[in-house]
């Protein structure tokens, strides 16, 4: 029974009462996931249908839901009250969930065995309960509703799990900077603002020194209270031991990493950059030096004379297309209003240096409406889309990127296409995989039908 499905294992227990008995226990030894109301009154109920014994079958618990009706959780906490055998209990609830039950967190097999907890919407209330666990957890997701105000003889939120702790993602706690030093030398994933660690990079480090997945979460409006040009010169003081030495991974905005002046290498970098923060980006490449690189280049202009940003448009976007030439994998996503600056990158992948490293590129074109937009710059736009010569470019791009291996592009109202790029001597021939044009449903169909705008396409090789 131990290699059936569950379904298959459910429909052979149904058959006779004697392979239901003995099914019974294989199916509770089954990672069981609970995320309905309804799913959690069924499962509780057929566990306490013949209590303790099934009960103690139990091993992997997923529970993921919301607001429950209190006979639920209480039928709930008296199945794990009696599982003993629980060896992994995961719980993603609100923190009201368990400020209302705290017994769901008390009982001992509970305390011994959760491993994951994800709260959401804490407030100042709740900080009590979170520092009484004392349960093993590895994995802490919280989420605040609002800004916590401590005292100096508070505790540290944290200091319970200090040799569990593999995961932590905190949003909103702002009082981490003002709450005794404590490290946490097994967090090794890490998601939470900078502004949270009041953006000083060596207390963040000091705090997290084992960190190999680093997100920061911030967002931009929190970020434009703040000197961030001013933090950047102050933690561009710090020796490079005060430092992470190498990032697995590293996400986050352009403006929050350039701030923290990291200089360790990061094999995955995944960040989003807006028009005024493309001159910090370039300047962190040289130091992050990812071989993976996932960006989101922002490219609309969202208020009048935003571009006054860059006196040199066109320059700063080769150069920016330039900082790339060693990393192995680029995703570029570009936010556009207008055609002219995404034709503007596509020239630059054409005139990148020859010794680009890039072996896989893949650009997806996605639209947004900027300051000015009416219903004729909307038909005028979506013309300019179709009206791009994608094999044109992808050949260029495949003569000028000499390890480039595939090359994925989308272009709104246009096509998303998959290219192979082979190479015989000094010649590159990309050859298309797959061809899907687009409706371009984001502006009204009748503009799209009233045109004809085709791409004109001679086969599947396209040899430069």
């Amino acid at each position: 029974m131990s290699i059936l499905a569950p379904k298959e294992l459910v429909a052979i227990m149904r058959t006779c009462s004697t392979l239901h008995s003995a099914g019974v226990k294989h199916l509770l030894n089954l990672p069981i996931k609970l995320s309905r109301a309804q799913d959690l009154q069924v499962f509780c109920q057929f566990v306490l249908q013949d209590t303790p014994r099934r009960a103690k079958f139990l091993r992997t618990i997923y529970l993921e839901h919301g607001a429950c009706d209190w006979a639920t959780i209480d039928l709930l906490i008296q199945v794990l009250s009696d599982a003993s055998g629980l060896q992994k209990l995961e719980i993603d609830t609100e923190a009201e969930m368990l400020m209302v039950n705290p017994s769901l967190v008390q009982s001992p097999h509970v305390v011994r065995s959760l491993r994951s907890l994800t709260l959401s919407d804490c407030y100042e209330n709740d900080i009590d309960i979170l520092r009484s666990l004392e349960s093993p957890i590895e994995q802490l997701k919280l989420i605040f509703a609002s800004e916590v105000r401590i005292t100096d003889s508070s505790p540290p939120l944290l200091a319970n799990f200090c040799g569990t702790f593999q995961t932590l993602c905190i949003h909103g706690y702002y009082a981490l900077e003002s709450e005794p030093p404590i490290v946490l030398h097994c967090v090794r994933t890490l998601e939470m603002s900078f502004f949270c660690a009041s953006y000083d990079t060596r207390s963040l480090c000091a705090m997290f020194p084992n960190v190999v997945h680093m997100k920061f979460c911030d967002d931009s409006w929190e970020m434009d209270t703040v000197n961030l040009e001013g933090r950047f010169v102050h933690n561009q003081g710090y020796d490079l031991d005060q430092q992470w030495t190498h990032l697995h991974s590293l996400h986050g905005l352009a403006r929050a990493i350039h701030a923290a002046c990291l200089r360790c290498e990061s094999d995955d970098l995944d960040v989003e950059v807006g028009i005024e923060d493309l001159h910090k980006f370039i300047q962190m490449m040289s130091h992050l030096r990812p071989r993976r690189l996932n960006i989101t280049v922002d490219l609309i202009e969202r208020f009048d004379f935003m571009w006054d940003y860059i006196p040199e448009p066109l320059d700063t976007i080769f150069d920016l297309v330039r900082s790339w030439s060693d990393v192995e994998d680029v995703k570029l996503t570009m936010r556009v209003d207008k055609v002219d600056m995404m034709e503007t990158f596509l020239d630059a992948f054409a005139n990148i240096p020859d010794r680009s490293r890039i072996e896989q590129l893949e650009i997806d074109v996605e639209y947004e409406e900027g300051t000015q937009c009416d219903e004729e710059d909307l038909n005028d736009l979506a013309g300019s889309f179709k009206e791009i010569d994608v094999p044109k470019h992808v050949a260029r791009i495949s003569r000028a990127l000499p390890a480039l291996r595939k090359i994925t592009v989308f272009v709104p109202c246009n096509s998303r296409s998959v290219w192979l790029v082979d190479r015989l001597g000094s010649r590159a021939i990309a050859t298309r995989q797959s061809w899907e044009e687009d409706p371009g449903d984001w502006y009204d169909e009748h503009f799209y039908d009233n045109r004809n705008l085709n791409i004109d396409f001679d086969g599947n090789g396209y040899e430069i």
